[in-house]
């Protein structure tokens, strides 16, 4: 790290730098049916480097990426770098100097074991054992891939904050049925701990998605109540959380005005909703000590009983602002509700339980989704079938004005947008009335 630094304190245009140097063990098993395909170690070493550069009363940055191999090339990278820089003008801002890292939770102590001894009987061999207790079922693939990770992010202005974290992932596909008539289910959770991956559990789960897909039906169109809960609650916060950050604040986009109501047409007929950034969550996807600015990690309620309280911020936005900066979105902290789970499906009508969909990729400015069931059941009077195929459509901004929370709750990995992955802790279930259904 010493070369890129005298490197960059070489470069008079540079104003202010942040550099973060992440070094990856990862060790990653392949397995096909129950048999072992291979087993591999990569070691990478990077290094994410953003610079500033000022000119006149505007500032312009950019980020580079390189690797171990690619630092004979570092002054030419540079240079680069700088004229990109200068081709950009924003107000400018300054980078938080030294301070308090908070002690958080990240790394799991216990994958400093036996590395074979996780990856094959922790993991695998756990797999494989569960597969085979599930009828009808059979294991077409499965990977596993746990990551150690150092991390040490250095900036112009005398950061320095170092910490370890961890990451254990697996990938595997069940299959159901006979030629011709097979059913297909995937999954991929992950975690920062090895303990909190329940596989017996997961597999059970998954081995009956994968039996009812089989006999599973179109839902009937029409507009009913739709109950969201598993991996169904993945992305539906996206649109709050993005007209909740300082960013959209800044450019004047929010449809959300910070001491006013979220709910945008008529008053709430539902759970009022409560959302928190939280970067304390014990091994969180998304908790760390400092985020990629340099800001402590904190917890922060940025809704409370549907009234948006403030906006979370990065420090550029906080910079623009006036105020003080929040950091990134952390993991998402919901308190649960009011209603027993099961009440939720208490209706004269049809009520469509999704738990999960094939991809729900809302529009985060709009709040607008359609998405395709992917595991879903039917629940009229007293009976349910399970569903596949269709499609659920609403306004995701909206229909929190109609949403009810269960008083069941769940911490699960929970994807915040398309691109950042973090904790979800929160309701089992919310039940929306206001979204449309389109099947049979």
């Amino acid at each position: 790290m010493r070369r890129i630094i005298e490197a960059l304190h070489r470069h008079k245009a540079i104003d202010q730098w942040r550099l973060l140097n992440q070094t990856s063990t990862s060790y990653q098993l392949y397995v096909i049916g129950s048999m072992v395909d291979c087993i591999r170690k990569v070691i990478t070493n990077r290094y994410y480097i953003t610079l500033y550069c000022r000119h006149g009363s505007g500032m312009g940055h950019t980020h580079l990426t390189l690797l171990e191999h690619e630092l004979d090339s570092l002054d030419v990278r540079l240079e680069s770098a700088i004229f990109v820089a200068g081709r950009v003008s924003n107000p400018y801002y300054e980078l938080p100097g030294p301070g308090y890292s908070p002690a958080v939770e990240t790394f799991d102590p216990s994958l400093l074991g036996d590395i074979e001894d996780i990856l094959f009987v922790k993991l695998a061999d756990r797999l494989i054992d569960a597969v085979e207790r599930e009828p009808y079922v059979r294991l077409s693939s499965s990977e596993y891939f746990l990551d150690i990770q150092d991390l040490r992010l250095l900036n112009s202005r005398g950061l320095n904050a170092e910490w370890k974290q961890s990451e254990i992932f697996f990938d595997g596909v069940l299959l159901s049925g006979g030629p011709g008539e097979e059913k297909e289910i995937h999954f991929e959770p992950r975690a920062r701990r090895l303990q909190d991956l329940d596989l017996e559990v997961i597999i059970r789960n998954q081995a009956q998605f994968a039996r009812d897909a089989r006999h599973a039906v179109l839902p009937p169109s029409g507009k009913y109540p739709v109950v969201l809960s598993g991996e169904a609650l993945t992305h539906v916060f996206s649109p709050i959380v993005h007209h909740t950050s300082g960013d959209c604040q800044y450019r004047r986009t929010s449809r959300l005005k910070p001491g006013q109501p979220i709910y945008l047409s008529d008053e709430p007929l539902g759970d009022p909703l409560t959302m928190i950034s939280n970067g304390f969550m014990p091994f969180g996807l998304r908790t760390s000590p400092v985020d990629h600015d340099g800001i402590p990690a904190g917890r922060h309620e940025i809704i409370r009983e549907g009234i948006f309280m403030k906006p979370w911020c990065m420090k550029q936005s906080a910079d623009y602002l006036g105020v003080e900066p929040t950091g990134e979105i952390a993991n998402l902290e919901i308190p649960v509700g009011n209603h027993a789970g099961m009440t939720l499906y208490d209706d004269d009508q049809s009520v469509l339980q999704v738990h999960e969909f094939s991809a729900l990729m809302p529009d985060v400015v709009s709040g607008g989704f359609a998405a395709e069931i992917k595991v879903g059941y039917l629940h009229r009077k007293g009976e349910v079938t399970p569903v596949r195929g269709g499609a659920v459509s609403g306004n995701l901004l909206e229909g929190f004005n109609h949403a009810y929370f269960s008083t069941e709750g769940r911490k699960g990995q929970y994807g915040l947008s398309l691109t950042s992955f973090g904790t979800y802790s929160g309701p089992e279930s919310i039940r929306f009335d206001t979204f449309q259904v389109s099947g049979s």
